[in-house]
């Protein structure tokens, strides 16, 4: 069965493994993972490609506090993406409909429409975020945002994305387009 799947679905499950062995994993998850791994020698090859591209953007975990490695996985993973004819993805993390909040409290997001992106951290925000722009509909966010900082993720998409982000107080955001 393995054979039947595309460069692109096993770069998906890479990518997966990845984000899970980041995470302290279990011996469980190890097993599984060995299993995934062993299985056919494409996933060795995708999941390494992934690492060493992970890795070239990270510091070394001993010297990551925590935020720095939520913030570093929100930039590496549509920093791959943009890599494109060496790495490309038709679909990484999650269904386009789908957002997961794991529980190191990360919200991945995979093709969205910003305002949707917007609306699911305004969820984990005390305050509102205002993005009026109707040309803000047009952008797509692929990413790993922290939920229990808002004020992080906000940085994150406007380092990402052609938007600027305008602070009125601690509960008012506006979200525009450059």
């Amino acid at each position: 069965m393995t054979e039947s799947l595309t460069q692109d679905q096993i770069r998906e499950q890479a990518a997966h493994w990845l984000v899970r062995l980041d995470e302290a994993p279990s011996p469980e998850v190890l097993a599984e993972f060995n299993t995934w791994h062993a299985a056919d020698v494409r996933h060795a090859q995708l999941f390494e490609q992934l690492q060493q591209l992970w890795q070239s953007f990270s510091p070394p975990p001993k010297t990551r506090p925590r935020r720095a490695r939520l913030i570093g996985a929100a930039l590496v993973l549509p920093a791959a993406i943009a890599v494109g004819q060496w790495l490309p993805v038709q679909s990484w993390m999650a269904p386009a409909t789908q957002t997961i909040t794991s529980p190191s409290a990360r919200l991945i997001f995979h093709d969205r429409p910003l305002p949707e992106v917007l609306a699911e951290i305004d969820q984990h925000r005390r305050g509102v975020i205002w993005a009026s722009d109707a040309q803000l509909q047009t952008l797509r966010f692929t990413g790993v945002l922290p939920a229990q900082d808002s004020d992080a993720a906000l940085a994150l998409l406007q380092a990402a994305l052609p938007i600027r982000i305008e602070t009125y107080s601690k509960y008012v955001v506006q979200v525009r387009r450059r």
